[in-house]
């Protein structure tokens, strides 16, 4: 929802606005990227609620990669998440990359993270999943081989693996 508006902002700053779709299911959490998200279909519509349960990552994940999504994992490996991906990310062949470094993620989380990526010759993503607080943003990241200026360019550079994590600090734990 709101994919115009979010998209109108960002042609008048200097900010780069793009949109994606936090898929949460019985096997973690995805980033889906699609080249115009404003026509891919609410999974509400798709699967039900997930109010009561989950979404099958089983049944969602190829369906999604089917319309065109690029997919990554995000925080596979992090225990303080409802539904932990683990090693069933290694069973997945619709990934373009695994999220590597996360700011909020345990460092042993995000290190077994790194060893999925790399069994599976995927690349790492980051992110700072800065939620709380803007002092937040920008502690992990996703550097690009080249520039991203549209969704577009998002996506088929997501698709293509041209892209790394980049880990600019951690947010404290209490």
């Amino acid at each position: 929802d709101g994919c115009e508006e979010l998209f109108e902002i960002g042609q008048k700053s200097k900010l780069k606005v793009f949109v994606g779709l936090e898929l949460n299911t019985d096997k973690g959490q995805y980033l889906c990227f699609f080249q115009k998200p404003e026509l891919a279909p609410d999974p509400v519509q798709m699967w039900g609620s997930n109010r009561e349960k989950p979404w099958s990552a089983a049944e969602a994940l190829p369906k999604v990669k089917a319309m065109g999504a690029a997919i990554i994992a995000a925080r596979p490996y992090d225990r303080d998440f409802a539904t932990v991906a683990g090693d069933f990310i290694l069973t997945l062949n619709v990934l373009s990359g695994i999220e590597g470094y996360n700011a909020k993620v345990r460092s042993a989380a995000n290190d077994m993270a790194v060893e999925a990526a790399e069994s599976l010759r995927l690349p790492c993503a980051g992110g700072s999943d800065a939620r709380d607080s803007l002092d937040e943003v920008g502690l992990g990241a996703t550097l690009f081989k080249r520039p991203v200026n549209t969704q577009k360019d998002l996506v088929e550079a997501i698709l293509a693996g041209e892209f790394w994590s980049v880990a600019v600090g951690e947010i404290p734990r209490l």
